[in-house]
């Protein structure tokens, strides 16, 4: 989703802008994990309609709002012991819609194997109607691969920007499925274009030469993922490394530094939420961007070593 539009140059009445929240919107998307040559992780991201209504041009992961097909889709399955299980079903209704993966599992247990003739029809079928993921499923005896995603982080719209979107904000869970193999999928070309598959590093790179535009959550899932191989994949992302993220929505709260704008977020001691302990900081500074705005400029994300879940204000959780 996007990011923020400015703060502050009159950094006291930032608060007054979080009083009155209008409610986002439920949304939810997936990073998918596939090896490289070398056991590498690589991550799909696509490109953004430059006529989107958010993230115009941007490179994101595939993802998108809660639709109410969704919900009856969810509520057809019968009942489920996950608590995130409306997310992970939009998650996986939306990656079959933007990129033609189906992580849809068929009465064996197994995943779903299509083929991309096959998968565009059904994608395009979705695409103009969410109730097809749904009765496609029903029909076969399929069901989504719910239990199969790992929870990455929720990111909540600031307010601030909230305000100055169309549609109002979003409230994105994010997630990540691990592939066997890079599919042979493509990007619907409406929504998004230009499927590209990166290693974290490589994303970050284009990034900072200009070659790619990405908001906030986009930058710190995929700095957080540098470094880590498809065998390791796994058990960090139940790791305690990713403990706060897991347990505390992050809604970046703006603040003005010397160099300019930066996105406090959940344990910084700036944080208006969820602050944590004095001296604490979790940010992103924005370098360089535009007027008013914190994208199209260089991200530099620090977290302290006290940035943890058992130090942040338990008054506020």
């Amino acid at each position: 989703f996007m990011f923020l539009g400015v703060v502050a140059r009159r950094p006291t009445r930032v608060a007054r802008f979080f009083t009155s929240m209008t409610a986002p919107r439920p949304a939810a998307s997936i990073v998918l994990a596939a090896p490289g040559s070398a056991g590498e992780v690589l991550v799909g991201l696509v490109r953004r309609s430059k006529g989107s209504s958010s993230f115009a041009g941007m490179v994101v992961f595939p993802g998108g709002v809660v639709d109410q097909a969704d919900k009856a889709g969810l509520a057809s399955m019968g009942p489920t012991t996950l608590a995130d299980a409306g997310p992970r079903y939009t998650a996986i209704r939306e990656v079959l819609e933007e990129v033609r993966v189906p992580l849809v599992l068929d009465k064996s247990g197994k995943r779903v194997q299509l083929d991309q003739r096959d998968l565009n029809q059904w994608g395009s079928e979705v695409h103009k109607d969410a109730k097809q993921f749904s009765g496609r499923c029903t029909a076969q005896g399929w069901s989504p691969d719910l239990s199969s995603l790992f929870p990455v982080v929720r990111f909540i719209t600031p307010e601030l920007e909230a305000q100055r979107m169309k549609k109002g904000g979003f409230d994105t869970h994010f997630f990540l499925a691990m592939l066997p193999s890079v599919p042979q999928a493509a990007a619907d070309g409406v929504e998004v274009h230009d499927l590209l598959w990166l290693t974290p590093t490589d994303a970050l790179e284009k990034l900072k030469k200009g070659e790619l535009s990405m908001a906030p959550p986009q930058y710190f899932i995929l700095l957080r993922l540098v470094g880590l191989t498809m065998q390791s994949l796994a058990g960090d992302m139940t790791s305690d490394r990713w403990e706060l993220e897991r347990n505390i929505p992050f809604r970046p709260f703006p603040i003005m530094e010397e160099h300019g704008l930066s996105l406090a977020l959940p344990g910084d001691e700036q944080h208006d939420q969820y602050p944590g302990v004095s001296g604490a900081q979790h940010r992103v500074k924005v370098i360089g961007a535009g007027k008013g705005s914190v994208l199209g400029g260089e991200y530099r994300y620090e977290r302290s070593d006290s940035v943890l879940l058992h130090n942040v204000a338990k008054s506020k959780m």
